[in-house]
């Protein structure tokens, strides 16, 4: 008879109600993830073209918005036509009449949240997201909360270590 390997957290994880909790879990989690993290939609050739005439920042800004409304592209069509007439048009206005629901959520959080953090929580793998993750780990602050938690997992690897090593000594000891 096979002997079985499983630990004791595997046992757990096979209980039934326990099973059927983790994988509801994990399906609400994947239909969130699918919801919010998703790829930036991508405009009619004509609006790429007229991307070309646009500065750096303003390209920066359509880029967060086509993340942001992704299901429908009609506000970011409407923002670049009012940027190359001159009048930027505030979004806040069309976002309830032209959005997405989905798209609502997304533009909430940005209006909370402000540049950086959206882009270190939603787009996380673009330059500006990583950069926002750097300057969130540089800053002093960031620091204050990363270096104790660090610090304390040295301590407790080193103790543990320190307890390994009293204890193969003083077993080598018996040995002998």
């Amino acid at each position: 008879m096979a002997e079985e390997t499983l630990s004791f957290f595997e046992k757990i994880r096979e209980i039934p109600f326990i099973k059927a909790y983790r994988e509801k879990h994990q399906a609400d989690l994947k239909e969130y993830r699918e919801r919010k993290f998703n790829k930036p939609a991508r405009l009619d050739k004509e609006y790429v073209k007229k991307l070309d005439s646009l500065q750096g920042s303003t390209i920066k800004k359509v880029n967060r918005l086509l993340q942001i409304f992704n299901k429908d592209t009609r506000i970011v069509q409407q923002y670049i036509d009012s940027v190359i007439q001159g009048e930027p048009i505030d979004i806040s206005k069309y976002v309830k009449s032209l959005a997405h629901p989905d798209d609502r959520g997304k533009w909430n959080d940005f209006q909370y949240l402000g540049d950086g953090r959206y882009d270190m929580l939603y787009r996380s793998d673009t330059v500006e997201g990583k950069d926002a993750r750097r300057k969130v780990f540089e800053h002093p602050i960031g620091q204050l909360h990363v270096g104790p938690t660090v610090g304390l997992y040295h301590a407790y690897k080193g103790t543990a270590e320190l307890g390994a090593l009293i204890g193969d000594r003083q077993e080598s000891q018996m040995i002998l």
